[in-house]
């Protein structure tokens, strides 16, 4: 069955909330003690979930199984907290989801609308990050995207946001100068006034079809 919460707060240690089917949070998730499993038998069968607001995951875990997808959604502008997901979808419709801690994406990574800012946070993705609509923007100081050895960065459409700050936003690789990604932008705008491209494949940064501001 599905489910659909306003706000979903948990705050029972020592306790592991297993969803029973694909979930909707209207507004924000706080795990503040206890374990949200996205599983109800083990992980054989995942649910997704889907937040329109802030996750903040700072005292309690949440369990990321194989194959999952978190979404965030809807209107409102929100923080992603530090945390660790399997695949992680940001589909909004015109708002902003900023990176309020560190986050690691085990499996894929895409932007299809709204913007996912990575601010002065940094964003681990092991598997491909695609921007694929809405924007990926790095606007503070510092930020930075690290990409897992032999997987690819790229952008069909939407926009790819770089601004020019006292310390370059970055783009590397898990072991800069021993890993190397592959960066393909074939659709969408760059607006990139400083960035440091580190430790992406001999191929170079392929860009066709790609307008730059």
């Amino acid at each position: 069955a599905a489910w659909s919460n306003r706000n979903l707060r948990l705050d029972t240690a020592n306790t592991n909330f297993e969803l029973q089917g694909a979930t909707t949070v209207r507004q924000g998730l706080t795990i503040l003690a206890g374990t949200l499993d996205n599983s109800n038998d083990g992980g054989t069968t995942k649910y997704g979930l889907t937040v329109q607001g802030t996750w903040d995951g700072s005292g309690g875990a949440f369990t990321h199984n194989s194959g999952e997808t978190v979404t965030f959604s809807g209107s409102e502008s929100a923080q992603i907290g530090a945390e660790d997901f399997n695949n992680l979808t940001v589909n909004k419709t015109s708002s902003t989801m900023t990176l309020g801690g560190n986050v690691n994406v085990v499996g894929t990574a895409s932007v299809a609308g709204g913007t996912l800012e990575v601010s002065t946070r940094t964003l681990d993705v092991d598997n491909n990050l695609t921007v694929e609509g809405g924007t990926l923007s790095m606007t503070g100081s510092g930020g930075q995207i690290t990409m897992a050895s032999g997987k690819t960065f790229s952008m069909t459409s939407g926009n790819f946001n770089a601004s020019d700050v006292a310390t370059a936003p970055v783009v590397t690789s898990d072991s800069p100068g021993t890993n190397f990604y592959t960066a393909s932008f074939t659709g969408g705008t760059l607006d990139v006034d400083e960035l440091d491209f580190r430790s992406f494949s001999r191929a170079g940064v392929a860009m066709n079809g790609v307008t730059v501001t």
